[in-house]
């Protein structure tokens, strides 16, 4: 796995640490890391944390997890999307626990300019609400507003319902941070 050291210390002076789950894996660091997970689309309009886990598996989208005294304490859910002219890479999510998320985000801003250059990307993009405004043009991002707009369609309910091939995950057993592999 990636991993790469944050910027500051937590509360009990350990660093934060990111790492890469790689697919092999993600059967046993899913479990561990559904709620923050849903908690990062919580928000967006059509993903959920079934969405997610279908990307993980189909190698759409990667998950990074921060660590902190042997502890999964934030999340981190990256794309590469290609476009004509440029290849992007793009957070589709991010989520921290409570005391850690500035640390988190830091620690995820320094460890995205590598894994973006690594994967050839011109840019790293992310779509957020206001709150991260702030936080953003301190790490450097310009912040660009928008207005997205959804509407869903009659009998979507049913045609979402019928087409998630993953499995439940209450059936997956779960890892715990230190198993992960360096």
């Amino acid at each position: 796995m990636d991993q790469v050291n944050g910027s500051r210390k937590g509360f009990d002076g350990e660093p934060l640490t990111l790492r890469e789950v790689p697919v092999s894996w993600l059967d046993r660091v899913i479990p561990v890391t559904a709620e923050y997970i849903r908690e990062s689309t919580k928000h967006h309009p059509v993903m959920e944390l079934q969405d997610i886990v279908f990307m993980l598996y189909r190698r759409l989208a990667s998950l990074t997890v921060g660590i902190q005294d042997d502890e999964i304490v934030g999340i981190t859910i990256l794309s590469v999307d290609q476009y004509p002219r440029e290849r992007v890479c793009n957070i589709l999510g991010m989520a921290a626990k409570q005391g850690v998320r500035a640390q988190h985000w830091e620690a995820v801003v320094t460890y995205l300019d590598k894994w973006a250059a690594d994967r050839d990307c011109a840019r790293i993009v992310a779509e957020g609400r206001k709150g991260w405004m702030k936080a953003a043009k301190k790490m450097g991002f310009t912040v660009e507003q928008r207005t997205v707009l959804s509407k869903e369609l009659h009998d979507a309910r049913r045609r979402r319902e019928h087409s998630h091939p993953v499995g439940s995950l209450e059936r997956r057993p779960a890892v715990s941070a230190a198993e992960l592999p360096s």
